[in-house]
């Protein structure tokens, strides 16, 4: 029963029967086509020169696979085969040809004569167990094509891959622009003061003046807990001192804010203001007078008045263990370390309103804050040094003050509803700290922290990092 198959040149079908020669022409297009090996069976080497001989210059036998035949280094060397045959050197293109495929030395002549004058070899083949057929046709331009798409390929991968590569970066860029636009402003807008991470941008900011390092408390009676907490002092040996404004209540800490001690001066007394000296003794003003308590167990030692009764409004302790005292007719006085008084400055404010604070650097130099907004500074014998300040709301302007603290450089540092401003020495505008809350105290430990009490209500201590 004769066998079929397609011509790898047209497509058209093929017979092949018993008789049917290793070679045959297409009886469509005319072109030698070398029979599929397992459709005919393996004639000897010995019988190849006899085919040749009868065919003449219309066959090649090849006996390889077509995938031998295309197989990567055997391309050089048909590149140099098809040169050869189209430079006239039929012989030594034989030679190539057949060491390349096996065949005989008149087979290979044949074919590469063939080659040389254009004519198409066609090699079919079947493979898996359907026998599927894999068709390819070579000349001597074929081979040529064939190396030319192996380059243009590799050509084409480059460039996806420069495109895809390209499509990568544009999808990056877009987004990160996606993130710029939406995603960190949200961000920011969270850790910015008064978001829900206010804490965390303060603890992390790098470009702030000052960095949130501690913060403890919370709203309530019991310890470490607070009630509209005003009043703070820190004393040289590293205690801390919070006094809540009108219910009484005490507590002492440690600078890691570990709950020390707590104790009641009576309800409804109204706490103004608050120092602590060398000796570890309290004073805080309340009810117009200064009520000094022993730190360490909170036993009331003594009550020290005006001289002519005037109402003391803000206090702070000097380096030799005095007090100061501003008092609402603009006075300031100056008490020793037993709490008499050494002397007076009347008008110290000059025509400012009342002084809501004040505070003293390391050589005496003293600082009031009035409540019309200004920082007056006097020097150790109430001598005037300079003025500054003004009410408004561009940097630098106060709005609302409440309490001013001086650190080891003697910058200043003044509360308002902005949060916490700083300046230099001479006046000039600083920076500003942002504060989640109101800032009603300041106070400095020796190490440098700024510490804040706020009304969220809770402790927090700054560290300067400018």
């Amino acid at each position: 029963m004769p066998k079929t198959f397609q011509c790898p040149n047209c497509g058209a079908p093929v017979d092949l029967d018993a008789s049917s020669d290793p070679v045959i022409p297409c009886p469509y297009c005319q072109t030698a086509i070398i029979v599929p090996e397992d459709l005919r069976t393996r004639l000897p080497r010995a019988t190849e020169e006899p085919f040749a001989a009868t065919h003449g210059s219309q066959a090649a036998i090849f006996t390889e696979t077509a995938e031998d035949f295309f197989r990567q280094e055997n391309l050089g060397r048909l590149r140099e085969m098809a040169d050869l045959a189209r430079s006239g050197e039929v012989e030594k293109a034989a030679a190539i040809y057949a060491d390349i495929f096996g065949t005989s030395r008149d087979v290979a002549r044949l074919a590469t004569q063939r080659l040389s004058e254009g004519k198409p070899v066609a090699i079919a083949q079947t493979s898996g167990s359907e026998g599927a057929q894999l068709a390819q046709v070579f000349t001597v331009e074929s081979r040529q094509t064939l190396v030319d798409q192996q380059v243009a390929t590799r050509k084409a991968a480059g460039v996806a891959a420069a495109t895809v590569g390209g499509i990568s970066c544009v999808s990056l860029a877009a987004l990160i622009i996606i993130l710029g636009v939406t995603i960190v402003p949200i961000f920011f807008a969270l850790l910015s003061p008064g978001g829900p991470l206010e804490k965390i941008g303060a603890r992390l900011n790098p470009l702030a003046f000052a960095r949130l390092d501690l913060s403890f408390g919370g709203e309530g009676t019991g310890a470490g807990l607070f009630d509209d907490p005003r009043g703070i002092a820190i004393d040289p040996a590293g205690n801390l001192f919070i006094a809540n404004y009108s219910d009484g209540r005490v507590q002492s800490f440690d600078l890691s804010g570990n709950y020390q001690l707590l104790w009641n001066i009576g309800a409804e007394q109204y706490v103004k203001s608050m120092a602590a000296d060398r000796d570890g003794n309290v004073f805080m003003v309340y009810k117009g007078d200064i009520w000094k308590y022993r730190g360490a167990d909170g036993q009331l030692i003594a009550q020290i008045q005006h001289p002519e009764d005037e109402w003391i409004e803000a206090i702070a302790a000097t380096a030799d263990g005095g007090l100061l005292a501003a008092v609402t007719t603009d006075d300031v006085l100056r008490f020793d370390a037993s709490g008499e008084l050494v002397w007076s400055l009347p008008g110290a404010a000059e025509d400012a309103d009342t002084v809501e604070d004040l505070a003293v650097d390391g050589v005496g130099n003293i600082y009031l804050l009035t409540r019309s907004e200004a920082i007056i500074v006097l020097s150790p014998e109430g001598r005037l040094l300079s003025r500054f300040g003004s009410s408004g709301d561009e940097p630098g302007q106060l709005r609302a003050v409440g309490a001013i603290a001086v650190d080891g450089q003697s910058r200043i540092y003044v509360s308002d509803i902005k949060g916490i401003q700083v300046y230099q020495p001479d006046g000039r505008y600083l920076d500003l700290i942002d504060v989640p809350g109101y800032a009603f105290g300041l106070a400095f430990d020796s190490q440098g922290g700024l510490w804040v009490v706020s009304n969220e209500p809770a402790i927090i201590r700054y560290r300067i990092v400018k």
